[in-house]
């Protein structure tokens, strides 16, 4: 991932909160495989994205500072967190 994007005036113009799109696009996978993500931590279930949205209002929104403490974490582990499936992106 380029850190640069984090600077891109086309993300949620520069807060601190990105949205499932911007997360989609940093990861290069769909939007439906972050929704998705959310779906199965929320329920317990096995998953790859381990950091929890902050909602505003209905909208989930992820912090970027924990977001990219996370895929820090993941780079440098160089495997997918233990509670989680392999980093797969969904078929849309």
């Amino acid at each position: 991932m380029n850190d640069e994007l984090f600077l891109d005036s086309n993300f949620s113009d520069n807060t601190s909160l990105l949205n499932d799109k911007e997360i989609a696009r940093l990861l290069n996978f769909s939007t439906e495989w972050v929704r998705q993500q959310r779906r199965l931590r929320r329920t317990g279930q096995k998953h790859a994205l381990t950091i929890d949205p902050v909602m505003v209002g209905e909208k989930p929104r992820y912090d970027r500072d924990e977001f990219m403490g996370w895929y820090e974490r993941l780079k440098a582990t160089k495997r997918p967190p233990e509670n989680s499936k392999i980093l797969e992106p969904a078929t849309v």
